[in-house]
Protein backbone atom coordinates (compact mmCIF):
# COMPACT_ATOMS: atom_id res chain seq x y z
CA UNK A 1 0.00 0.00 0.00
CA UNK A 2 1.15 3.36 -0.82
CA UNK A 3 0.94 6.45 1.87
CA UNK A 4 1.37 9.77 1.33
CA UNK A 5 3.07 12.90 3.54
CA UNK A 6 2.24 16.57 2.67
CA UNK A 7 5.66 18.38 2.83
CA UNK A 8 5.03 21.96 3.24
CA UNK A 9 6.96 25.47 2.34
CA UNK A 10 7.18 29.02 2.39
CA UNK A 11 7.67 31.85 0.16
CA UNK A 12 9.29 34.50 -0.36
CA UNK A 13 11.67 36.54 -2.99
CA UNK A 14 13.38 39.60 -4.15
CA UNK A 15 13.81 41.32 -7.10
CA UNK A 16 13.65 43.06 -10.43
CA UNK A 17 10.20 42.69 -12.15
CA UNK A 18 10.65 41.17 -15.87
CA UNK A 19 7.70 41.73 -18.36
CA UNK A 20 7.12 38.44 -20.83
CA UNK A 21 4.17 36.88 -22.65
CA UNK A 22 3.25 33.76 -20.81
CA UNK A 23 2.21 31.01 -23.30
CA UNK A 24 -0.56 29.04 -22.64
CA UNK A 25 -0.83 26.13 -20.69
CA UNK A 26 -1.87 23.13 -21.19
CA UNK A 27 -2.25 22.10 -17.29
CA UNK A 28 -5.54 22.33 -16.08
CA UNK A 29 -6.08 23.46 -12.55
CA UNK A 30 -9.06 22.36 -10.01
CA UNK A 31 -8.32 24.57 -7.05
CA UNK A 32 -10.95 24.73 -3.58
CA UNK A 33 -11.24 27.26 -0.98
CA UNK A 34 -11.79 26.48 2.78
CA UNK A 35 -12.71 29.22 3.22
CA UNK A 36 -15.78 29.85 0.96
CA UNK A 37 -16.66 25.76 1.63
CA UNK A 38 -16.64 26.99 5.59
CA UNK A 39 -18.66 30.12 5.11
CA UNK A 40 -15.30 31.98 7.05
CA UNK A 41 -16.31 35.51 5.44
CA UNK A 42 -12.46 35.74 5.82
CA UNK A 43 -9.85 35.74 3.06
CA UNK A 44 -10.54 34.04 0.29
CA UNK A 45 -14.21 34.20 1.44
CA UNK A 46 -13.78 38.34 2.64
CA UNK A 47 -17.26 40.17 1.48
CA UNK A 48 -15.20 42.61 -0.28
CA UNK A 49 -11.98 40.92 -1.44
CA UNK A 50 -12.80 37.23 -1.46
CA UNK A 51 -13.88 37.07 -4.94
CA UNK A 52 -10.61 39.32 -6.41
CA UNK A 53 -8.19 37.33 -4.29
CA UNK A 54 -9.59 34.08 -5.25
CA UNK A 55 -9.26 35.27 -9.23
CA UNK A 56 -5.62 36.99 -9.04
CA UNK A 57 -4.53 33.39 -7.21
CA UNK A 58 -6.07 31.70 -10.33
CA UNK A 59 -4.46 34.12 -12.58
CA UNK A 60 -1.25 33.32 -10.58
CA UNK A 61 -1.87 29.82 -11.58
CA UNK A 62 -2.38 29.87 -15.50
CA UNK A 63 0.91 32.35 -15.82
CA UNK A 64 3.10 29.31 -13.10
CA UNK A 65 1.92 26.36 -15.65
CA UNK A 66 1.96 28.72 -18.94
CA UNK A 67 5.63 27.19 -20.43
CA UNK A 68 4.82 23.86 -19.05
CA UNK A 69 4.07 21.18 -21.92
CA UNK A 70 1.59 19.04 -19.91
CA UNK A 71 -1.60 18.01 -20.71
CA UNK A 72 -2.42 16.33 -16.96
CA UNK A 73 -4.31 17.89 -13.72
CA UNK A 74 -3.26 19.54 -10.63
CA UNK A 75 -5.79 19.90 -7.80
CA UNK A 76 -4.72 22.30 -4.95
CA UNK A 77 -6.72 22.84 -1.84
CA UNK A 78 -6.68 26.42 -0.14
CA UNK A 79 -6.82 25.92 3.38
CA UNK A 80 -8.19 28.39 6.11
CA UNK A 81 -6.42 31.84 6.02
CA UNK A 82 -4.23 32.87 8.89
CA UNK A 83 -4.62 36.35 10.14
CA UNK A 84 -1.59 37.43 12.53
CA UNK A 85 1.30 39.57 11.83
CA UNK A 86 4.06 37.06 12.24
CA UNK A 87 6.72 36.79 9.56
CA UNK A 88 4.80 34.22 7.39
CA UNK A 89 3.07 35.55 4.20
CA UNK A 90 2.04 32.05 3.02
CA UNK A 91 3.17 28.57 2.78
CA UNK A 92 2.30 25.64 0.42
CA UNK A 93 2.55 21.88 0.59
CA UNK A 94 2.67 19.08 -1.53
CA UNK A 95 1.83 15.59 -0.92
CA UNK A 96 4.42 12.98 -1.70
CA UNK A 97 5.21 9.30 -1.38
CA UNK A 98 6.31 8.70 2.11
CA UNK A 99 7.75 5.03 1.10
CA UNK A 100 11.33 4.53 2.79
CA UNK A 101 13.74 3.86 0.72
CA UNK A 102 12.00 5.43 -1.97
CA UNK A 103 14.57 7.54 -3.84
CA UNK A 104 14.18 11.15 -5.32
CA UNK A 105 10.27 12.30 -6.06
CA UNK A 106 8.94 15.41 -7.25
CA UNK A 107 5.34 14.73 -5.53
CA UNK A 108 1.88 14.14 -6.48
CA UNK A 109 1.42 17.52 -8.18
CA UNK A 110 4.06 16.73 -10.90
CA UNK A 111 2.62 12.91 -11.31
CA UNK A 112 -1.06 14.22 -12.33
CA UNK A 113 0.58 16.91 -14.27
CA UNK A 114 2.80 15.55 -16.38
CA UNK A 115 1.29 12.10 -16.53
CA UNK A 116 -2.63 12.96 -16.05
CA UNK A 117 -2.36 9.89 -13.17
CA UNK A 118 -3.96 10.55 -9.61
CA UNK A 119 -2.26 9.07 -7.48
CA UNK A 120 -4.94 9.40 -4.33
CA UNK A 121 -8.45 10.98 -5.17
CA UNK A 122 -8.35 11.06 -0.85
CA UNK A 123 -5.91 14.12 -1.08
CA UNK A 124 -5.18 17.02 -3.11
CA UNK A 125 -1.55 17.35 -5.25
CA UNK A 126 -1.23 20.33 -3.05
CA UNK A 127 -1.76 23.11 -0.22
CA UNK A 128 -1.53 26.28 -0.39
CA UNK A 129 -2.20 28.90 2.96
CA UNK A 130 -2.07 32.93 2.52
CA UNK A 131 -1.99 35.05 6.22
CA UNK A 132 -4.70 37.87 5.41
CA UNK A 133 -3.14 39.34 8.89
CA UNK A 134 -1.12 41.25 6.72
CA UNK A 135 -1.84 44.06 4.17
CA UNK A 136 -2.20 42.89 0.67
CA UNK A 137 -2.67 43.93 -3.10
CA UNK A 138 -5.69 41.56 -3.82
CA UNK A 139 -6.22 42.78 -7.58
CA UNK A 140 -4.11 42.65 -10.68
CA UNK A 141 -3.11 46.49 -10.06
CA UNK A 142 0.61 47.04 -8.56
CA UNK A 143 0.96 47.01 -4.91
CA UNK A 144 1.58 50.03 -3.14
CA UNK A 145 4.50 50.31 -0.66
CA UNK A 146 2.96 48.75 1.91
CA UNK A 147 0.94 45.86 0.54
CA UNK A 148 2.16 42.49 -0.37
CA UNK A 149 1.39 41.38 -3.29
CA UNK A 150 -0.64 38.04 -4.28
CA UNK A 151 0.51 37.44 -7.38
CA UNK A 152 3.82 37.47 -6.65
CA UNK A 153 3.74 35.47 -3.25
CA UNK A 154 1.08 33.06 -5.43
CA UNK A 155 3.41 32.22 -8.40
CA UNK A 156 6.46 31.67 -6.24
CA UNK A 157 4.23 28.79 -3.42
CA UNK A 158 3.09 27.06 -6.92
CA UNK A 159 7.11 26.56 -7.65
CA UNK A 160 7.32 24.65 -4.45
CA UNK A 161 4.11 22.63 -5.26
CA UNK A 162 6.42 21.70 -8.82
CA UNK A 163 9.05 20.51 -6.81
CA UNK A 164 11.05 23.40 -5.96
CA UNK A 165 12.12 22.17 -2.25
CA UNK A 166 14.04 19.86 -0.33
CA UNK A 167 13.41 16.76 1.74
CA UNK A 168 16.85 17.64 4.00
CA UNK A 169 17.09 18.14 7.79
CA UNK A 170 19.93 19.59 8.83
CA UNK A 171 22.10 16.57 9.27
CA UNK A 172 21.35 15.07 6.00
CA UNK A 173 18.28 12.81 7.02
CA UNK A 174 15.01 12.77 5.04
CA UNK A 175 12.07 14.91 6.53
CA UNK A 176 9.67 12.45 4.61
CA UNK A 177 11.22 9.01 5.62
CA UNK A 178 14.55 7.46 5.23
CA UNK A 179 16.44 7.13 2.00
CA UNK A 180 12.85 9.49 0.66
CA UNK A 181 14.59 12.89 -1.01
CA UNK A 182 13.20 15.52 -3.66
CA UNK A 183 14.51 15.14 -7.07
CA UNK A 184 15.79 19.11 -6.59
CA UNK A 185 17.95 17.20 -3.90
CA UNK A 186 19.43 15.08 -5.94
CA UNK A 187 21.24 18.19 -7.97
CA UNK A 188 22.85 19.47 -4.70
CA UNK A 189 26.50 19.95 -5.24
CA UNK A 190 29.03 21.73 -2.55
CA UNK A 191 31.13 24.51 -3.67
CA UNK A 192 33.97 22.25 -5.20
CA UNK A 193 31.39 20.09 -7.29
CA UNK A 194 31.30 17.00 -5.03
CA UNK A 195 27.65 15.76 -4.84
CA UNK A 196 25.66 15.28 -1.79
CA UNK A 197 23.92 11.94 -3.02
CA UNK A 198 24.46 9.26 -4.87
CA UNK A 199 22.47 7.62 -7.83
CA UNK A 200 20.77 5.56 -5.10
CA UNK A 201 19.42 8.60 -2.97
CA UNK A 202 22.28 8.17 -0.42
CA UNK A 203 23.40 11.10 1.57
CA UNK A 204 27.37 12.12 1.37
CA UNK A 205 27.57 15.54 2.07
CA UNK A 206 27.75 16.62 6.13
CA UNK A 207 25.62 18.93 8.00
CA UNK A 208 28.27 21.86 7.36
CA UNK A 209 27.04 21.52 3.40
CA UNK A 210 23.74 22.71 4.68
CA UNK A 211 24.79 25.91 6.70
CA UNK A 212 27.16 28.84 5.38
CA UNK A 213 26.08 29.48 1.28
CA UNK A 214 28.27 27.24 -0.12
CA UNK A 215 25.79 24.97 -1.77
CA UNK A 216 24.10 24.86 -5.32
CA UNK A 217 21.96 23.04 -7.48
CA UNK A 218 23.72 21.76 -10.63
CA UNK A 219 20.99 20.59 -13.38
CA UNK A 220 22.05 20.88 -16.69
CA UNK A 221 19.60 23.45 -17.90
CA UNK A 222 19.71 25.75 -15.02
CA UNK A 223 23.58 26.08 -15.25
CA UNK A 224 22.98 26.23 -19.34
CA UNK A 225 20.51 29.48 -18.16
CA UNK A 226 22.84 30.57 -15.67
CA UNK A 227 25.83 31.10 -18.00
CA UNK A 228 27.38 27.80 -17.50
CA UNK A 229 27.23 28.32 -13.73
CA UNK A 230 25.43 26.31 -10.68
CA UNK A 231 22.57 27.91 -9.44
CA UNK A 232 23.84 29.22 -5.78
CA UNK A 233 20.51 28.03 -3.43
CA UNK A 234 19.29 29.28 -0.26
CA UNK A 235 21.80 27.91 3.30
CA UNK A 236 22.08 30.28 5.56
CA UNK A 237 24.68 30.13 8.76
CA UNK A 238 21.67 28.67 10.87
CA UNK A 239 19.58 25.99 9.46
CA UNK A 240 15.64 26.61 8.67
CA UNK A 241 13.72 23.78 7.87
CA UNK A 242 11.39 24.18 5.51
CA UNK A 243 13.73 27.69 4.24
CA UNK A 244 17.14 26.47 3.77
CA UNK A 245 18.16 25.01 0.28
CA UNK A 246 14.41 24.82 -0.38
CA UNK A 247 14.77 28.18 -2.35
CA UNK A 248 17.73 29.80 -4.65
CA UNK A 249 19.93 32.68 -2.69
CA UNK A 250 18.66 36.27 -2.43
CA UNK A 251 21.70 37.24 -4.52
CA UNK A 252 20.02 35.65 -7.75
CA UNK A 253 17.07 37.75 -7.45
CA UNK A 254 14.58 35.72 -8.64
CA UNK A 255 10.92 34.94 -7.67
CA UNK A 256 12.23 32.00 -5.75
CA UNK A 257 14.42 33.57 -3.66
CA UNK A 258 13.12 32.99 0.68
CA UNK A 259 12.30 36.56 1.13
CA UNK A 260 9.71 39.30 -0.05
CA UNK A 261 9.01 43.08 0.47
CA UNK A 262 5.72 45.06 0.59
CA UNK A 263 5.54 47.08 -2.46
CA UNK A 264 7.32 44.11 -4.58
CA UNK A 265 5.80 43.03 -7.65
CA UNK A 266 7.50 40.52 -9.01
CA UNK A 267 5.29 38.48 -11.67
CA UNK A 268 7.46 35.83 -13.83
CA UNK A 269 9.84 33.31 -13.27
CA UNK A 270 13.62 33.88 -14.57
CA UNK A 271 14.45 31.54 -17.09
CA UNK A 272 17.22 29.96 -14.66
CA UNK A 273 13.98 29.18 -12.68
CA UNK A 274 12.31 27.37 -15.92
CA UNK A 275 15.31 25.63 -16.33
CA UNK A 276 15.47 24.44 -12.71
CA UNK A 277 11.52 23.44 -13.74
CA UNK A 278 12.90 21.14 -16.45
CA UNK A 279 15.83 19.74 -14.30
CA UNK A 280 13.12 18.57 -12.27
CA UNK A 281 11.54 15.91 -15.56
CA UNK A 282 8.30 19.07 -16.51
CA UNK A 283 9.20 19.74 -20.44
CA UNK A 284 9.33 23.31 -20.90
CA UNK A 285 8.33 25.59 -24.07
CA UNK A 286 10.84 28.16 -25.65
CA UNK A 287 8.94 31.61 -24.67
CA UNK A 288 7.09 33.11 -27.56
CA UNK A 289 9.06 36.97 -27.86
CA UNK A 290 6.59 39.97 -27.63
CA UNK A 291 6.87 41.69 -31.32
CA UNK A 292 8.54 45.09 -29.64
CA UNK A 293 9.79 45.39 -26.38
CA UNK A 294 10.35 48.41 -23.94
CA UNK A 295 13.03 48.16 -21.62
CA UNK A 296 11.35 50.62 -18.94
CA UNK A 297 13.66 49.95 -15.93
CA UNK A 298 14.28 48.03 -12.86
CA UNK A 299 14.88 47.62 -9.45
CA UNK A 300 15.82 46.37 -6.37
CA UNK A 301 14.19 46.08 -2.98
CA UNK A 302 15.71 43.93 0.32
CA UNK A 303 12.99 41.90 2.21
CA UNK A 304 12.43 40.38 5.74
CA UNK A 305 9.96 37.18 5.70
CA UNK A 306 10.42 33.89 6.80
CA UNK A 307 9.47 30.75 5.79
CA UNK A 308 7.39 28.04 7.84
CA UNK A 309 7.14 24.17 6.93
CA UNK A 310 4.54 22.04 7.61
CA UNK A 311 4.44 18.34 7.64
CA UNK A 312 1.38 16.44 8.67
Amino acid sequence: MKHFVRSGFGIFCVGQVFLTAPIEGQITWNISYLDVTNGTNFGFDDPVFGASRRATLEAAADYAVSRFDHSGTIDVEVQLSENNLSSLLASAGAFRYSTVNFGFQNGLAFEHATTGVDASSSFPDGTLMFNFGRTWNSEMDSPTASEFDLFSVAIHEFGHVFGLTSHLDQSGGSTIAEGNYSVFDSFLKDGAGNSLFTAGAQFVGTPADLTGGDLFFAGANAMAANGGQPVEVYVPATFSQGTSIAHVDPAMNVIMNPTISAGVEQRTYDEIEWAIFQDLGYTVLTPVPEPSVVLLGGFFLSGFLLQRRRVG
